[in-house]
């Protein structure tokens, strides 16, 4: 016992209009406390939120537990927290038709052995971990999902959602379907996704198959989102099934992991569209989603043959040695071997820069009164490869209305001599750096998803003036320059 006696706890405001509870129990020491508390806010929108919204029920050193059942009994939310470094377990009932909170930093495991809370929402901020582990019945697991800061792990034999409220994961957010205790199907309970820029991982359990199957939609908004897919134990065959696949302006998905086989897939009900080849749906790609950060996504193809594998690596590029004699349909990809210098203008569908530890690559033209131009139709760009990075010296590359999507693998550098233009948005993604050598023509704003975006050294408006610039998870430096946007935003 922790010395509270036998009966309840209360934890309650008045009803003054937007008064926030302040109140708080605080567990330290490594306690367990059985008591059953009542907490609440009076009315409308107020929030039980504690102590500098450390939560009504605060874990606040060691590793406590809370065995009573929590019943809020009035207002619009209650928070429950556990600080940095400390633990709170939570094996009792919670009883709230309001909303939930989870915040502080710590970790907070839900064990409780009865149904699932009864939140309207369930948000996740402040870094906090949030184990959802519970024993109990999944129908009463109703609200909408907000993985805000922090990570939602969900595992256990017979845990798993109800419900059919949207699931967010925001940009410092991780949702983690568990399965390597136990294999469970259909954990979120067909609920629709959507990825701001957060990490969905889903682990495979290591003695039989996993799949995790939604009728619900998974949308990636705009930030780099990331998929991973944890097969590391037993290599067991897993599938990931949504309904469809929708992606908002400046948002990239990268795919890690092990898919793209007969038996481990990401699947959608619906086939997204896939972009250029001879023919689409066998020779096109996938131009802001790649796999594992090192090649374009592509769909039930590998870009040259059909096949039911879901999303895969791209592997249908030109045969061509020399980008003059690539189809203006068709993918190239540079090597230090090919042929990467054009005298005249060139149509791609997409376009790869693989440096090698024979040396960098440079795709480049002619300049002067008749510059050449490079039109990239998909707005699909990627630099990877083994040695230090590559460059683009075109002097125009054109996107025309299609958002351009330059994905600069970790590690790599893509130095930007070009005169990039087009009339929507142009997205960085992955780790690596971007570095434009000279003033930019997208008309449109910049959004910089991962790794970082260097200026031009000491100049004004590298990038075109008065556009909106979005720096979510990446950088932007502007090496001693000046660069006026419209709207600086996140």
């Amino acid at each position: 016992g922790a010395g509270l006696g036998t009966g309840s706890v209360s934890i309650l405001s008045n009803n003054t209009a937007n008064q926030i509870a302040t109140g708080a129990l605080q567990l330290s020491g490594g306690i367990t406390v059985s008591n059953p508390i009542s907490v609440g806010s009076g009315t409308g929108t107020q929030s039980a939120s504690g102590i500098n919204s450390g939560g009504v029920l605060q874990s606040v050193s060691g590793t406590n537990t809370y065995s009573g059942t929590i019943t809020n009994v009035s207002g619009s939310s209650f928070w429950v927290g556990a600080d940095v470094g400390a633990v709170l377990n939570l094996t009792g009932s919670v009883v709230s038709v309001n909303s939930g909170l989870f915040s502080g930093g710590g970790v907070i495991n839900y064990q409780g052995a009865g149904s699932l809370p009864t939140f309207s929402s369930f948000q996740i901020i402040g870094g906090t971990t949030f184990n959802l582990t519970s024993g109990g019945t999944n129908a009463s697991f109703t609200p909408t999902i907000q993985v805000r800061n922090g990570t939602l792990s969900v595992s256990g034999a017979t845990t798993k959602a109800g419900g059919t409220g949207l699931i967010t994961i925001n940009a410092l957010g991780t949702l983690l379907v568990d399965d390597t205790a136990a294999a469970l199907a259909n954990r979120l309970n067909n609920r629709a996704l959507t990825i701001e820029g957060g990490v969905f991982t889903y682990k495979v359990n290591g003695g039989a198959a996993s799949s995790e199957v939604s009728t619900g939609a998974l949308t990636t908004a705009a930030g780099g989102s990331t998929i991973s897919i944890d097969n590391a134990t037993g290599l067991k065959g897993s599938t990931l099934t949504w309904a469809s696949l929708s992606q908002g302006t400046g948002a990239t998905l990268n795919i890690t992991g092990a898919y793209g086989t007969s038996t481990n897939k990401v699947v959608f009900t619906t086939a997204p569209t896939l972009t250029g080849g001879a023919v689409a749906a066998t020779n096109g790609l996938l131009p802001r989603i790649t796999v594992n950060g090192g090649e374009f996504a592509t769909y039930n193809t590998n870009g040259v043959t059909t096949n039911a594998f879901g999303l895969q690596a791209y592997a249908g590029y030109s045969a061509a040695a020399n980008i003059l004699s690539v189809a203006a349909n068709q993918t190239y990809k540079a090597l230090y071997s090919t042929a990467n210098s054009l005298t005249g203008n060139q149509t791609l569908n997409a376009l790869t820069l693989t440096s090698s530890a024979s040396g960098s690559v440079n795709v480049g033209g002619l300049s002067g009164l008749n510059p050449t131009t490079l039109t990239v139709t998909s707005g699909g760009i990627l630099a990877v490869g083994t040695g230090s990075g590559s460059r683009l010296s075109v002097p125009v590359v054109a996107f025309g209305a299609a958002e351009a999507y330059v994905h600069v693998a970790s590690g790599q550098t893509l130095q930007v001599d070009s005169g990039l233009s087009g009339s929507a948005a142009l997205t960085k993604s992955l780790g690596g750096t971007l570095t434009f050598n000279r003033q930019q023509f997208v008309t449109s704003q910049v959004i910089v998803n991962d790794g970082a975006l260097n200026l031009a050294s000491g100049a004004t408006n590298t990038l075109y003036y008065n556009q909106n610039l979005v720096v979510n998870r990446g950088t932007v430096d502007l090496v001693g320059g000046v660069q006026f946007v419209a709207n600086l935003s996140n």
